[in-house]
């Protein structure tokens, strides 16, 4: 039997099927989701469950062992500049989306590009992007990466773009809002500690209290839906 391994998927990814090994990147619906399987060179092969008991039971040996393998696969990791911002990439590596659960691996590349905070994009499979979460970078990454994912070389996964920190996913942007809302504005949920940070780059005041207002309500209208639904 092949490897096992961690492999990420889109958000709608076998959405009948409940009973296999998988778990989402980020604790949100649209978020994608963490497969585990066996890689057989050719195919992923995927144990059979028998119920939720058997699932729940071996579901946290599976994972470790899973993303004990990730750790161990080494990758390169190239720094560019865009826009005068070191911006990292890993590509050409089967395993390169699925290197964001690398813990040591994301604070490598916050090293090498000296940022605490990153920002990181997994469009499509084989390519992960990552920059300064604090760079004027920022405002545009959200679009590039939907870019990648809207014209993809191998299997799109996600459009969403992931705050890094400690080497540990924080926070997700990307919604369907940003498109409702200036493109000045970027909006990320933190569900960790029930807080949403919002980025604005406005030169004009004007321009800067009607985002802020406007994020304001979009922010509000989540909250009160989620409450609606019975979320947390």
């Amino acid at each position: 039997m092949g490897q096992l391994m961690p492999v990420l998927k889109p958000s709608d990814y076998r959405k009948n099927d409940q009973l296999f090994f998988r778990e989402r990147l980020f604790d949100k619906h649209s978020s994608p989701l963490v497969v585990y399987g066996f890689d057989e060179g050719s195919k992923m092969v995927y144990e059979d469950v028998l119920n939720e008991e058997d699932l729940s039971k071996r579901f946290q040996d599976i994972k470790q062992t899973a993303l004990a393998n990730l750790k161990a696969l080494e990758l390169e990791i190239i720094v560019q500049k865009l826009e005068d911002t070191p911006t990292a990439f890993v590509t050409g590596y089967e395993y390169a989306c699925e290197k964001i659960l690398d813990k040591a691996f994301m604070i490598e590349i916050s090293r090498k590009i000296e940022a605490e905070s990153l920002l990181a994009g997994i469009p499509y499979k084989g390519t992960m992007i990552v920059t300064d979460a604090n760079s004027n970078l920022r405002m545009k990454f959200a679009s590039v990466i939907r870019q990648y994912f809207r014209n993809p070389k191998e299997e799109p996964i996600s459009d969403k773009v992931f705050l890094v920190e400690g080497g540990e996913i924080t926070g997700m942007a990307g919604e369907t809002f940003e498109e409702e809302l200036s493109k000045h504005v970027i909006i990320t949920e933190m569900p960790r500690s029930n807080n949403f940070r919002v980025d604005l780059q406005n030169k004009d005041l004007d321009d800067l209290l009607k985002d802020l207002n406007s994020s304001f309500i979009h922010i509000m209208n989540l909250s009160v839906g989620r409450k609606a639904l019975g979320v947390k």
